[in-house]
């Protein structure tokens, strides 16, 4: 019922928040960790993309300090001309505005926030194409990221992967969080 602007800012004001708020809870503004899939991961993406947080009042350095997005959306251009498009409502320029792809931070603001990015081995070969282009391109600004293999699974079971303690996704998340695993265990 909104546009996906909309949507956008609700989560960057919901981070702001999070980011003013966080301490009274006992949490600490420089050490928060986003994670969402598909739609949920572009969202991320938004999340990491440069020069929104003036607008919400924070400094330039209010970014996570690591993100994982499973199977993002990170350009929305090749959505212009399909079905979903009939209810998103996007024209060339809300594409762009809101494709993290195109929105890549530079090193000086996002040098400490690590990225891995998932994409699970049964998606689609758009799923796979953007979620590798989106990390190449992260790498190219010398920002650090991974790519996670996220074996037999598809889209909808990808998140599902998060509760599941042997699997690399759930492994990967709390590896994120500073918190132990089988990974920070090898």
């Amino acid at each position: 019922a909104v546009s996906l602007d909309h949507i956008v800012d609700q989560v960057r004001q919901a981070f702001a928040w999070v980011v003013r708020n966080i301490a009274i809870y006992g949490g600490d503004a420089r050490n928060i960790c986003v994670c969402g899939s598909s739609a949920g991961g572009h969202l991320v993406g938004m999340l990491l993309a440069r020069g929104w947080q003036d607008d919400y009042d924070l400094p330039a350095s209010a970014v996570p300090a690591a993100a994982f997005p499973l199977s993002g959306l990170f350009d929305l251009q090749p959505l212009l001309h399909t079905h979903i498009n009939d209810w998103m409502r996007l024209d060339d320029a809300a594409a762009m505005r809101n494709s993290p792809r195109f929105a890549l931070p530079d090193a000086r603001t996002h040098s400490h926030c690590q990225l891995r990015v998932a994409c699970g081995e049964f998606e689609s070969r758009e799923f796979h194409r953007q979620s590798r282009e989106y990390l190449a391109a992260w790498r190219a600004r010398c920002l650090p990221g991974q790519w996670v293999e996220a074996p037999a699974t598809n889209h909808f079971d990808l998140p599902l992967q998060l509760a599941e303690p042997d699997s690399i996704v759930h492994q990967t998340a709390l590896q994120l969080m500073g918190l132990s695993s089988k990974l920070a265990q090898s």
